[in-house]
């Protein structure tokens, strides 16, 4: 089996409103910090969101998803500011019904890749060039096994595997620190109701 969806869309909006970055930084007892002014512009956003999903094995779910953005300032003729950059993702997952003591067990490996925002709007300021394309890999294992007749969810995950060092376009904190490296996350669940019976 499998399946694809594909979204497509164009907005124009009469005054979209946004906060462009100002040349002054504001300074107080706490530090320096880059100052946003209120900014109306008509804008046009066009845009297009894809997945999709294939099963060529029954242990086996292979998906990609693709999301992506032109914005456009028609007042000042040119990008809009403060757009997010194109994304991709790709998705490979292992997964059974039932392995020994393990009810639906599975593993995956995601890969998202964010390219580079090249657009910029016509006289923004940026006090730094924007941020390289980074690409993030990720890894997820769950199961659920029985415990004196308790159902229990395991999930573990580990973002940013390889430790990227990367920074977001559309992060405010971009010109002081990177994005979070890699991050493990264990968890334990067990389902509404099921505790006791």
């Amino acid at each position: 089996p499998a399946s694809a969806e594909v979204n497509a869309y164009a907005n124009r909006i009469a005054d979209y409103i946004y906060f462009l970055e100002a040349e002054g930084p504001t300074v107080t007892i706490r530090g320096t910090f880059p100052t946003f002014d209120a900014v109306q512009d008509d804008a046009l956003l066009r845009g297009l969101d894809a997945t999709a999903e294939v099963r060529p094995l029954s242990w086996l779910t292979l998906g990609g998803s693709a999301s992506l953005l032109r914005a456009d300032n028609l007042d000042r003729d040119g990008p809009l500011y403060g757009v997010p950059s194109d994304r991709f993702g790709a998705r490979l997952r292992l997964h059974r019904e039932r392995l020994g003591p393990l009810a639906a067990p599975f593993a995956e490996v995601e890969v998202r890749h964010t390219t580079r925002q090249d657009r910029i709007q016509p006289e923004a300021y940026l006090p730094a060039p924007p941020p390289d394309a980074y690409t993030l890999t990720g890894l997820r294992f769950g199961t659920e096994v029985t415990v004196n007749g308790t159902p229990l969810r395991l999930a573990l995950g580990i973002d940013n595997l390889f430790d990227v060092r990367y920074r977001d376009i559309l992060s405010r904190f971009r010109y002081f620190i990177d994005e979070p490296g890699r991050n493990v996350t264990f968890r334990v669940t067990v389902p509404f109701g099921s505790v006791g019976t």
